[in-house]
């Protein structure tokens, strides 16, 4: 997986694939921003909350239910991924 596009002055400038990579398993394994940026190597913990803000809000787009359609191989929606995503639906409204 590539790890980031370029350096960018003195930062780094991240991958697309590689921040989902990482907020994903944020909160699929329910680690602290603080966890994954230890376990991956990145130096402000607040990138890592940046790049979760941003997935769960790409998660409760309308294209979230699409997403869950397309990779099901009968084309139904698993409703508990469904619940998944309206319960991250709710502690963003908390």
């Amino acid at each position: 997986m590539e790890r980031f596009i370029k350096k960018h002055g003195k930062r780094w400038v991240w991958s697309p694939t590689f921040k989902m990579h990482v907020a994903r398993t944020v909160l699929d394994k329910g680690l602290s921003y603080l966890e994954a940026a230890e376990l991956f190597n990145i130096k402000r913990v607040k990138t890592v909350g940046e790049w979760v803000k941003q997935f769960r809000k790409e998660l409760a787009g309308s294209n979230a239910i699409d997403m869950v359609t397309q990779s099901s191989p009968t084309g139904a929606v698993d409703l508990s991924l469904s619940d998944h995503i309206t319960e991250l639906q709710r502690s963003l409204d908390n």
